[in-house]
């Protein structure tokens, strides 16, 4: 069983954490994907919510062998302000949460 998304996008939530304040539009991009949604300012900022809630399965390694133990689920979300092309803040930050 290999994990299965529940809700929103994957995205790897353990690489925003070598995000930095100034880092490009393109670099955020290639790091973590496109974004769930974008939700644009009045201001011209943008918050660029990333969002997944999946279904990860738990093993135990005995001699050599792998036992399933059912799965459990969990949630990572991450909300980027972005101005002039560029990060300005992390607006909330939560990686992989269980649930």
């Amino acid at each position: 069983m290999h994990d299965a998304l529940l809700e929103g996008r994957a995205f790897d939530a353990q690489r925003a954490t070598t995000l930095s304040r100034g880092d490009s539009v393109e670099y955020v991009r290639a790091t973590l994907g496109e974004p769930l949604t974008i939700t644009r300012h009045h201001d011209g900022s943008e918050d660029w919510r990333y969002f997944a809630r999946r279904r990860i399965p738990r093993w135990i390694h005995i001699l050599s062998v792998q036992f399933r133990l059912g799965s459990r689920v969990i949630r990572s979300e991450a909300i980027l302000r972005m101005r002039g092309g560029r990060l300005e803040r992390f607006g909330k930050f939560e990686p992989e949460t269980p649930e």
